[in-house]
């Protein structure tokens, strides 16, 4: 696991990094939970935030469920 988050974040192909995190969505480990909701809070590259967001909605993990209201909410105030 710890290689596949460092391929991750040492990747500067898209493709890879879009790849990386299809792999860690089919993961049912908690440390791929825990990358996927770090790249959707805060990678740079918008699109993947949202990828990584896409497969975390498919879980059913109440850190998900945080991290998507939190979203709600600060959309809300901005």
């Amino acid at each position: 696991m710890a290689g596949l988050v460092r391929d991750y974040r040492g990747a500067e192909i898209q493709d890879l990094r879009e790849h990386a995190i299809f792999v860690l969505s089919r993961r049912d480990e908690e440390a791929a939970i825990d990358e996927l909701l770090r790249i959707a809070r805060s990678d740079s590259d918008t699109e993947l935030r949202g990828k990584a967001l896409f497969w975390l909605a498919q879980k059913d993990d109440p850190r998900v469920k945080k991290l998507i209201a939190d979203l709600v909410l600060k959309e809300r105030d901005e």
